[in-house]
Formats: structure tokens, sequence, C-alpha cells
């Protein structure tokens, strides 16, 4: 499966491969999204939504810094 950035993404074995560039046009959106979103405690206890935004942005954070 070809994402909108163009990277190849195998669902099955979760790779995902994206340029220096593409990564950090992916955070700067996660990071607008947050920011935007203005999660309470109790949307990130639902685990849901704003949740799965914020989650996300920190696994990217972790993989980019490995």
């Amino acid at each position: 499966m070809k994402s909108d950035f163009g990277a190849n993404i195998n669902r099955e074995h979760a790779t995902l491969c994206l340029t220096e560039d593409e990564t950090n046009e992916l955070i700067e959106a996660l990071e607008e999204a947050v920011y935007l979103l203005d999660p309470s405690e109790e949307d990130m206890q639902k685990k849901a939504g704003a949740y799965r935004v914020v989650t996300a942005l920190e696994k990217l954070y972790d993989n980019c810094r490995t």
C-alpha cells in the first residue's frame, strides 16, 4: 500500500519508510493536530481520538531518535 507521502507501508509487518523531510512533515502535522485538539485528561483516558494522535506522535518521536 502507498501512503499519501509516497512511502511504502506494509501493515502486516508494520514497516514504514519515510524520508527525513516526509517524517518532519508528519511530525509537524501531528503537533498541529494535538495543539488544535487540545486534549484533556478525560480525552486521554478514553484512549480514542486525541489519545491516538498524541500516542502516534510519541511513537514517531521515539522511532526518529533511534
